[in-house]
């Protein structure tokens, strides 16, 4: 069997250490994602309002739960078109003991009768949350904001700022695909970030 490519594994910043020397030896930008940096107060404000106002709005079937009631399996395929996460990572994150892995009560998995049709995984690192995977999926445009808005309410309800200690949200997606998520953060007052790169190199 022959390798096509190496890649090297962290998204790097323009100004990182690490880009020089691996230019130098043959990598190139493979692929970019940019991310968004959202005041925790200002979301959690806003999605309260939001839910309050479409409660309504929201289809009789749909219901959002903490992925600790499930199994990665759930979601993979659903999940794998956005093309945010490997699926030995998810999985990976997905395990209660994992160091760096997605909070299991504020990650959520939203459910049209037993059918996911949303999904918002997210990691803690000190006050921020990290938003690894947000994708809803329906076949209605405004079903899909109603999406957001419920997955959000969902960590809203848990991890109100000033008990949580969570003051900033960090989204990140795909400097080409799945835009959504920058409509979403910039709807959302957010501020966008440098962007960030996955280096390769063909063997």
């Amino acid at each position: 069997m022959r390798i096509g490519s190496v890649q090297y594994a962290d998204l790097l910043l323009d100004h990182s250490e690490w880009v020089p020397p691996l230019k130098e030896n043959g990598f190139a930008v493979l692929h970019s994602e940019r991310f968004f940096e959202v005041s925790g107060q200002e979301s959690w404000t806003r999605t309260m309002k939001l839910a309050e106002r479409m409660r309504d709005k929201f289809p009789p079937a749909w219901r959002t739960e903490s992925i600790r009631q499930h199994s990665p399996e759930t979601i993979l395929d659903f999940i794998e078109p956005c093309h945010l996460m490997p699926a030995d990572e998810v999985r990976e994150r997905w395990r209660d003991d994992c160091p760096y892995g997605f909070e299991m009560d504020l990650s959520s998995i939203l459910f049209d009768g037993a059918r996911p049709v949303g999904v918002f995984l997210m990691r803690r690192v000190q006050d921020m949350l990290c938003v690894d995977v947000r994708m809803v999926q329906t076949w209605n445009r405004l079903l899909n904001s109603l999406g957001n808005v419920a997955l959000l309410y969902h960590t809203a309800v848990r991890a109100e700022p000033a008990k949580s200690g969570i003051f900033r949200l960090q989204f990140r997606g795909g400097e080409i695909e799945h835009r959504e998520t920058a409509n979403l953060a910039l709807r959302m007052g957010g501020i966008e970030l440098p962007s960030r790169h996955i280096f390769s190199r063909t063997l």
